[in-house]
């Protein structure tokens, strides 16, 4: 959690571990670098997943941004 803004610092854990529980981390003993974004964008499309969801999930950018009305989870690529 080197060089985190305070206060977005209390939510990395919370993606790290759910990252770990739903998608893992391909190399375990590596050092993973985290980015926090702020630009907003507009997806006109309105994707939506493939299925219910019961709770939070990860999405690539690029699976929402390519124009597709429905999206597959990161963890299903």
């Amino acid at each position: 959690m080197d060089k985190c803004p305070r206060g977005e610092s209390s939510h990395s854990p919370d993606y790290i571990s759910d990252r770990r529980l739903g998608f893992g981390f391909e190399k375990p003993n590596t050092d993973y670098m985290f980015w926090i974004l702020e630009e907003a964008e507009v997806l006109p499309h309105r994707p939506r997943s493939v299925k219910s969801l019961p709770s939070h999930v990860y999405f690539t950018y690029d699976e929402l941004v390519d124009g597709k009305e429905r999206v597959r989870l990161a963890k299903d690529m």
